[in-house]
C-alpha cells in the first residue's frame, strides 16, 4: 500500500524554521499506530530493532538483513517517511553503497550513517570510538553515488563529541557536509550553548537532526526553540518502544500473580531497556571472553 513519494515528502518538510518531531518505531504495529496518530514521520533505529528483534543491548548485532527485513515488514503496512538508521553502513564503502540500496528497495526515504568504529571491542562498545574524517567522507559520498532514488535523504551522524569535543565535532559536521550530507547530527551536544553554536555553524546551510533523549545529556528544548536553531527533525527513539516494554512487563507480572496465589500482588514497575534486557550482565560476559584472549 506505501505510496511512492514518502522521499519527497520527506525533503518537502525539511524546510527552514520549520521542526518535524519523528517518534522511534520497532515494528510493523508500532509504524501502523504512529500513522494513526498522525505522525509524517518516523525513525527506525538499530538500538529499536536490537531491542524488539533480539532482546539484546544495542551493540552492533543487528545485521543488514535482519534491519531490511525489519523495515520491509513496516513499509508493507504504512505511507510514513521512515528515516533509518544505518549504524556504520555495516562495513566500508562498497558496505555502504550496498545498504544504501538494499535500505532503499525496502523502503527507506531517508538513511543516516555514523562516523562510529564499525566494529568494536567489548570494552569500547559504548566509548564509541570513532574513524578517520577522511573514512567517513568517502562513505558519504559513496552513499550518494548508491542511491537509487536522488530525493532519499542521506544523514551523517557525528559521535565525535564524546570524546573530542564540541569544535571538533563541528569540524567534522563541516567536513560531511562538504561531501554531501543532505542533513547532519551531532549526537551528544550537553548544553543550550552547544546547540546555539552547532546553529550559528549550520543553521540555513542544512536540516539539522536532534536526539531528544529523556535520560541522556542532550538538554531537552521545546520544538519553537529548537526550529529557531535550524533543527528540522526531533527524533524521539525510545519512547514507544520502552512504554511498550514496560507495559508488557507489568502485564506479565500481573498475571503472574493471578495465575500463582502464592506470588504477592505487584506494582507498577518502570524500567529502561538497558534495565529490562540485563544489559550490564551481557557486556560482562562479553568482556570475559576477550580478558581470556589477553592473556
Amino acid at each position: 500500500m506505501a505510496a511512492q513519494n514518502h522521499r519527497k515528502r520527506l525533503r518537502n518538510l525539511l524546510m527552514p524554521e520549520q521542526v518535524v518531531i519523528a517518534p522511534g518505531i520497532y515494528d510493523g504495529v508500532s509504524a501502523w499506530l504512529a500513522q494513526k496518530a498522525g505522525f509524517d514521520v518516523v525513525f527506525l533505529s538499530g538500538s529499536a530493532v536490537a531491542f524488539s528483534q533480539l532482546a539484546s543491548p544495542d551493540i552492533g548485532l543487528v545485521t543488514l538483513t535482519e534491519l531490511a527485513s525489519t523495515l520491509e515488514r513496516i513499509r508493507d503496512r504504512v505511507d510514513l517517511s521512515i528515516i533509518v538508521d544505518a549504524d556504520s553502513g555495516f562495513g566500508n564503502v562498497f558496505h555502504v553503497q550496498r545498504t544504501i540500496r538494499t535500505l532503499e528497495r525496502a523502503g527507506a526515504s531517508g538513511i543516516q550513517i555514523e562516523d562510529q568504529l564499525n566494529t568494536k571491542k567489548v570494552k569500547d562498545v559504548q566509548n564509541r570510538p570513532l574513524i578517520a574524517v577522511r573514512e567517513m567522507v568517502g562513505k558519504i559520498k559513496a552513499a550518494q553515488d548508491a542511491k537509487l532514488d536522488a530525493d532519499t535523504v542521506i544523514s551523517a551522524r557525528t559521535d565525535s563529541f564524546f570524546s573530542l569535543g564540541l569544535r571538533e565535532s563541528l569540524d567534522r559536521a563541516d567536513s560531511y557536509l562538504e561531501a554531501g550530507a543532505d542533513m547532519l547530527f551531532v549526537e551528544g551536544l550537553r548544553s543550550k550553548e552547544d546547540l546555539e553554536a552547532l546553529s550559528v555553524r549550520f543553521k540555513g546551510r542544512v536540516p539539522l537532526l536532534y536526539n531528544m533523549l529523556a535520560q541522556g545529556h542532550t538538554p531537552l528544548l521545546g520544538p519553537d526553540d529548537l526550529a529557531k536553531m535550524g533543527m528540522s527533525i526531533i527524533l524521539q527513539p525510545a519512547t514507544a518502544i520502552e512504554s511498550a516494554a514496560n507495559a508488557t512487563f507489568n502485564a506479565f507480572l500481573d498475571l503472574k500473580s493471578t495465575i500463582d496465589r502464592s506470588s504477592p500482588p505487584v506494582g507498577t514497575t518502570r524500567m529502561s531497556m538497558a534495565e529490562l534486557l540485563e544489559a550490564p550482565a551481557y557486556l560482562r560476559a562479553g568482556a570475559g571472553y576477550e580478558n581470556n584472549e589477553e592473556k
